[in-house]
């Protein structure tokens, strides 16, 4: 499943969604410590969610998906500023993995960041980018993000987006040609390698000719203005990536296309919110059958041991009656000797009487034994 959301792809998918703005922001949700959904009223459109899961995923889904009962703090500073605010731009920062929102109400303009590198962040700023509040602060080796300072994010001095010869052939040189475009441009292994292909260069070349320079530049400005779809990659029936390209990388794999990449994603992810939402449902169910199986189990060995007893009274009860003259005997020869014998007494006379047992000298029951 695709879990990373690379430079090129971002910025495919921010242009496709570009259909968000206007939209007004009607709930806030914080289900996972790194997971931020948008209840957002798209015009046209109507009720759609926008997962943010950092630092791997965004999305849009007619799916919800589950959320919990109680929000975190950080959700219901979220709702207090952003409910009824309305999309005003959705830009990415250059060729940053960084998104950009900003939402406007009567009052106030909010600056919402998205962080899809590192370990993530989702951060809110003011009109002034400074920031309100932040999903997780950090201090950094060359920024830190935390509340009440100025925003301020990573940016290459190169963007991949608006790129000259000159500037792709000054790159800070790398192992080689593919790592350079990786790491300096942004665009990582599997980008980088599909230009180079592309191109006709080879990925561990570390030298060029000034054609080739002219070769692969012109290879990046044809690949950025190539009509995108979106592509299910699979191997076997696992979906192992999706991507917006066709990618030689994957020519062996099979592809299911779609119309945009957001479809894709769309497709993708709301199944599986909807097979976790009826996984989750199902796991309820589960539990609510096993405590009915456990209520079932006790009220059955009850009642076995209820016809036990049952069983037993009747045999005892059909016992007495076939030796009813030898129980009536035996109880009024008792009668008559404890007229002028003790209980002890007594004991002792009858030790040798075929139903004798016992006695309890205190409160005069008589147990009597019958051979079943």
């Amino acid at each position: 499943m695709k879990d990373e959301m690379r430079t090129l792809e971002l910025h495919v998918l921010i242009q496709e969604l570009q259909f968000l703005l206007g939209a007004k922001v009607e709930k806030v949700f914080h289900p996972e410590p790194l997971k931020i959904i948008l209840h957002l009223h798209v015009p046209n459109l109507g009720k759609q969610f926008l997962h943010i899961t950092l630092p791997s995923l965004l999305y849009l889904s007619s799916e919800k998906g589950e959320t919990p009962e109680v929000p975190s703090g950080f959700c219901v500073f979220l709702r207090k500023k952003l409910i009824n605010a309305r999309l005003q731009d959705l830009v990415q920062k250059d060729s940053e993995r960084i998104v950009e929102m900003i939402f406007s109400t009567k009052d106030a303009l909010f600056h919402l960041f998205l962080e899809f590198f590192g370990k993530g962040n989702l951060v809110l700023c003011d009109e002034q980018q400074k920031i309100l509040s932040l999903i997780q602060p950090q201090s950094l080796s060359d920024r830190v993000l935390r509340g009440g300072i100025p925003y301020e994010h990573p940016s290459r001095s190169v963007n991949v987006f608006d790129l000259s010869l000159e500037q792709l052939q000054s790159l800070s040189f790398e192992e080689n040609i593919s790592k350079t475009l990786a790491i300096n441009l942004g665009m990582g292994r599997m980008y980088a390698e599909e230009l180079c292909v592309r191109a006709k260069i080879d990925v561990k070349a570390t030298q060029f000719t000034q054609t080739q320079w002219k070769s692969l530049h012109l290879t990046i400005l044809s690949f950025l203005k190539e009509k995108t779809k979106g592509y299910l990659i699979k191997e076997g029936e696992k979906i192992i990536d999706i991507v917006p390209y066709l990618l030689h990388c994957y020519a062996k794999n099979t592809q299911e296309e779609y119309t945009t990449f957001h479809e894709a994603l769309n497709i993708v992810f709301s199944q599986t919110l909807q097979l976790q939402q009826h996984q989750k449902k199902q796991n309820i169910q589960n539990k609510k059958l096993s405590k009915v199986m456990v209520i079932i189990d006790a009220q059955t060995k009850q009642i076995e041991k209820m016809e036990e007893q049952r069983r037993h009274a009747q045999r005892a009860g059909e016992l007495l009656y076939e030796h009813y003259q030898e129980v009536s005997s035996l109880l009024h020869q008792m009668k008559a000797l404890h007229k002028t014998h003790s209980w002890d007494e007594i004991k002792k006379m009858l030790q040798h009487h075929s139903l004798f047992k016992d006695i309890n000298e205190t409160t005069g029951e008589i147990t009597i034994e019958i051979p079943d």
